[in-house]
């Protein structure tokens, strides 16, 4: 499984940043016009990694038992990797707790090593399959964001932001500043919710992109 994970991140305590625009659960349900039941339906593959190093998001995955999320979640200050067993994964709207495995884990490469963030990807098991959620799609292949897509992303915590956990509606767009990078996008969230995905809607769930 390969994916595309976004890293995202702001120190802004606002409900606006650039031009993406930070709700809560309730207020996603209001301005769509549908039940709060139903967006926790839609969102409940979105959870919180839990690490000794740091804490960010994670996301159900193509598979009931994989999750995508970002590198850095799973190294130290120092740039080393922390074992993965170490950290768990709790659903936005579970009491459950899953323990990560090694077997079959796929972890990229620490920031302070690379410039690129594309590099800043994880795909890892979990203990047990997640019951009760729709797995997100994995994206179509080759990669491709296209610029006027409306992005959504769900985040499961943020340090300056009080209605956790929380949904960022925003856009793809150029940023010539990141030469590694071919697109980014206005998507921005404080700490913990790194690791958080792009999603677009499907007919059936949503879809990373």
């Amino acid at each position: 499984v390969v994916v595309s994970v976004l890293v995202i991140s702001s120190s802004a305590d606002a409900h606006v940043f650039a031009t993406s625009k930070v709700m809560s659960f309730s207020d996603y349900a209001n301005a769509n016009h549908i039940p709060l039941k139903s967006v926790k339906d839609q969102f409940s593959a979105s959870g919180k990694l839990v690490c000794p190093a740091y804490t960010g998001t994670a996301q159900v995955t193509g598979s009931a038992n994989i999750l995508t999320t970002s590198a850095h979640l799973f190294y130290d200050k120092s740039c080393k990797q922390v074992a993965i067993e170490r950290c768990t994964f709790e659903p936005l709207f579970s009491h459950e707790k899953y323990h990560l495995v090694p077997k079959g884990s796929h972890i990229g490469l620490c920031l302070i090593e690379t410039p690129n963030t594309s590099d800043d990807w994880a795909v890892v098991y979990i203990d047990r399959p997640v019951k009760g959620v729709t797995p997100y799609k994995i994206p179509d292949f080759p990669v491709s964001t296209d610029l006027n897509n409306n992005l959504t992303v769900v985040a499961a915590s943020a340090r300056n932001i009080s209605h956790s956990p929380f949904i960022v509606k925003c856009r793809a767009r150029d940023q010539g500043y990141y030469p590694n990078i071919d697109e980014m996008d206005d998507c921005s969230t404080d700490s913990g919710g790194s690791g958080s995905a792009q999603l677009v809607p499907e007919p059936r769930g949503w879809k990373l992109v």
